[in-house]
């Protein structure tokens, strides 16, 4: 897709992304070492999340790769499936699109390489290195766009987007995560996201994952109000808690989602979503309030 005409899309409307990959993956499959993997494994289990979004209304799929890079892959023993399972996630999600009913974009989803300090020891030419093989791949099999996305830390954003830049010209979401307080882990506010971000070719910023509607709200505020680009938006159904040897998100209603979606809309998002929790109900709902 020409950045010009995503462009002109986000002018026009707002889309409606799919919501949580992993989470609903979780209780298909139940616990596996590496859910990008599931693509080649158990490719109709991912079939089958595509397939749910868009039914509940989605314009936007994500691809199952967040975690498809060398170095989170390595910690498996599946560094040499890059390529394999990126592509392969691709595949998955332009046969879901061919079943829809809609226009559908597909959007190749990339993850942070790691939140532990070892990740920023590694030289910046590897870090780009990393991201420009994953990217790459899901370019080569025909993705639409990239949605970088759950970034904790602004320099890692930075180095993904020039990454992908020093070869595509598709366009680029690019999402961090913020706490409750509304900074990343390595204390950047949206503002100060923003200053960074407003220097790269990137056609929407916007935040995702470990917070609620109610809190990101905080966040799109604060980012409107310094941000000249579009927004994205794409909340965790709430915060997540530990029971056991699993992995719990509150019971979000999707009439929630839907007032989210509208107040999201009139601060000026222009792609909205949800992350970890979420399910086809709270997307249907979210579309259904943007219709």
């Amino acid at each position: 897709m020409k950045i010009e005409d995503f462009n002109q899309r986000l002018r026009n409307a707002v889309l409606v992304a799919d919501g949580a990959m992993g989470s609903m993956l979780y209780e298909a499959v139940g616990p596996h070492r590496c859910f990008d993997e599931l693509n080649v494994t158990q490719p109709e289990a991912v079939f089958r999340v595509h397939h749910a979004y868009l039914e509940a209304g989605a314009q936007i799929i994500e691809t199952n790769t967040f975690g498809a890079n060398r170095h989170r892959l390595a910690t498996h023993g599946l560094a040499d499936s890059v390529v394999a399972f990126n592509h392969r996630g691709v595949k998955i999600a332009r046969e879901a699109r061919e079943a829809s009913r809609h226009e559908v974009l597909i959007a190749g989803s990339i993850g942070p390489l790691g939140i532990t300090h070892q990740v920023h020891d590694l030289p910046d030419g590897e870090i780009q290195s990393i991201f420009r093989e994953q990217a790459g791949a899901l370019e080569e099999r025909g993705v639409d766009l990239f949605i970088l996305e759950t970034f904790y830390h602004l320099s890692e954003l930075l180095a993904a987007i020039d990454a992908i830049r020093s070869f595509s010209r598709l366009p680029i979401v690019a999402q961090l995560t913020y706490s409750d307080e509304a900074t990343t882990l390595d204390g950047t506010r949206p503002a100060q996201a923003w200053e960074q971000l407003k220097t790269r070719d990137v056609q929407a910023v916007g935040a995702n994952c470990s917070i609620g509607p109610q809190s990101l709200l905080f966040v799109l505020h604060e980012l409107a109000r310094a941000a000249e680009s579009p927004l994205s938006a794409m909340p965790n159904a709430g915060f997540p808690q530990r029971a056991g040897d699993r992995v719990v998100y509150p019971k979000s209603s999707p009439d929630y989602f839907s007032q989210f979606a509208k107040e999201a809309a009139s601060t000026g998002v222009r792609i909205v979503g949800g992350c970890c929790g979420t399910t086809p109900a709270h997307i249907r709902a979210m579309a259904q309030a943007l219709r």
